[in-house]
């Protein structure tokens, strides 16, 4: 069965100037496990050290506000919130 051809509505210009409100980014990311297991368990260490330190909402530059969480399902792995 063919779905009914869509068209989509036009979507308003993006914010390019915040000036009142918060504003928050969310991102979503996947892991790729076939990669993660080819790479040695040094360079892995390392990684989850750096990565740590990136995601560490403690850190002098970190964002006001920052939010990690594991994502279930097929989509993503992990989620960051940053306002």
């Amino acid at each position: 069965m063919n779905r009914p051809p869509h068209t989509a509505a036009a979507l308003p210009d993006p914010t390019t100037t915040m000036t009142e409100g918060w504003h928050c980014l969310h991102l979503y990311y996947r892991v790729d496990q076939g990669a993660l297991n080819q790479i040695d368990q040094a360079t892995r260490a390392e990684g989850r050290k750096q990565l740590a330190a990136i995601l560490d909402a403690d850190a002098e530059d970190a964002p006001i506000r920052m939010q990690t969480s594991i994502v279930s399902g097929h989509k993503a792995d992990l989620q960051v919130l940053v306002m």
